[in-house]
């Protein structure tokens, strides 16, 4: 009898760390392209919220809608930065009864590209960093009393980075003064890290521990296509259309873990081959040539999932205006959707997680002869709901946040 109470009672104390592994892993694949706009390229085009689809007159055109390359002014260079970027996770009453938060701090050079003009056609050629996070945490709760078995400490370690690439060619064609069709192929390429360490050490003085070491690569392509006209004076019509095409995809996942009462590790190892499923993108814009200083933009994005029954098809709306002060200074403002793919949590279902965001831009270009510098920032936020335990169908309330301060530069010639 004694030795059956020691076996449910290591069972229950098992169950604690499972319990809070499942806060941090389990639902990490289904964050898996969750959203669609956590990057706005180029300083222009995110200081205008993303509402590009209809101008997409430089360099980072190439990534909203590359026929908007054959109407660009010159050949040029272009670089731009989120030269900081912060953001937040809080999950209300997460760990015993407190507050679990996530954050990310980092710096991103995300965008280079290169314009070269020909007549009526254009090649470009670009690099992009279209997502990144990196996240670093040394948490420590203590007197965890609400859970099976109370915890004195819980310490908790983690480094995480999760980066996607795309980089490749451009190609752009007048086929009249108002109509225009481009294309781009971009090499995509993601990458993710995370290492992870977590301590429990119970009231009663025994402890357990878990050690994670998790590599996921994506190697694929993401063709583009565009095309963009003006059905009057002043109006800009433009319409883009892409999807992702993952060739491989690895998932080496190696856990290593000690339960209370064991005097040695256990180690597994798992790799997966399964490829992401990706949705059809189908963008579209109008832009309004007010005047020479003033410029509206709107866009209309439509994400389809025709071959993933888990992920849910999304609308993204942005709209932007540029402001001319003088030939020199412009400022720019900008705001838009980023809405979740993933289903809404509900009493059916388990380790979901549904948070819409949506943000503002805003951003102040100088211009010189040859040359434009824009600076600028981005702010998102938003509240939703999740199931962060494993196979659990309980809810908790989510806020997330994100800060990114822009600049670019560009450089005709």
């Amino acid at each position: 009898m004694k030795k059956l109470m020691q076996k449910g009672l290591s069972v229950m104390r098992f169950t604690n760390i499972i319990f809070i592994i499942s806060l941090l892993v389990s639902f990490q694949a289904l964050a898996d392209g969750e959203y669609h706009k956590n990057t706005l390229i180029g300083g222009r085009a995110a200081t205008m919220g993303g509402a590009y689809t209809a101008i997409s007159d430089d360099a980072s055109g190439a990534f909203y809608n590359p026929s908007g390359l054959a109407f660009a002014n010159t050949s040029s260079f272009s670089g731009s930065a989120n030269t900081y970027s912060i953001s937040n996770m809080k999950y209300d009453g997460a760990i015993g009864g407190k507050d679990w938060e996530r954050s990310s701090n980092n710096l991103k050079p995300n965008f280079f590209g290169v314009v070269q003009k020909s007549g009526n056609e254009t090649y470009a050629f670009s690099y992009a960093l279209t997502d990144a996070t990196v996240e670093h945490q040394d948490q420590m709760f203590q007197n965890l009393t609400d859970l099976v078995t109370p915890i004195s400490l819980y310490a908790l370690n983690l480094h995480s980075e999760d980066s996607t690439y795309l980089i490749g060619p451009s190609y752009a064609k007048k086929l009249s003064e108002t109509v225009s069709f481009g294309a781009s192929l971009f090499y995509h390429y993601r990458i993710y890290r995370r290492a992870q360490s977590q301590l429990i050490r119970y009231q009663g003085g025994t402890d357990e521990a878990s050690y994670l070491n998790n590599i996921k690569k994506e190697k694929g392509f993401k063709p583009k296509v565009g095309f963009m006209f003006s059905p009057k004076d002043k109006w800009s019509v433009g319409m883009s259309l892409g999807k992702t095409l993952i060739l491989t995809s690895l998932n080496d996942i190696q856990r290593n873990e000690k339960v209370d009462g064991a005097s040695t590790f256990s180690f597994v190892q798992t790799k997966k081959t399964n490829k992401r499923k990706t949705p059809i993108e189908l963008e579209t814009g109008v832009a309004y040539f007010q005047s020479a200083y003033l410029l509206l933009s709107a866009n209309l994005d439509y994400y389809a999932f025709t071959d993933d029954k888990e992920r849910e098809n999304v609308v993204n709306l942005s709209i932007g205006s540029e402001y001319f002060l003088s030939e020199k200074h412009a400022l720019r403002a900008g705001l838009f959707s980023n809405r979740s793919n993933s289903k809404e949590p509900s009493s059916s279902t388990t380790n979901l997680e549904h948070v819409d965001m949506y943000g503002l831009s805003l951003g102040y270009t100088l211009y010189s002869q040859s040359t434009a510098i824009t600076f600028g920032t981005v702010y998102t936020m938003g509240k939703g709901q999740a199931q962060i335990y494993d196979n659990s169908a309980a809810r908790i309330d989510v806020a997330k946040s994100s800060l990114d301060f822009v600049i670019s530069a560009d450089y005709g010639f």
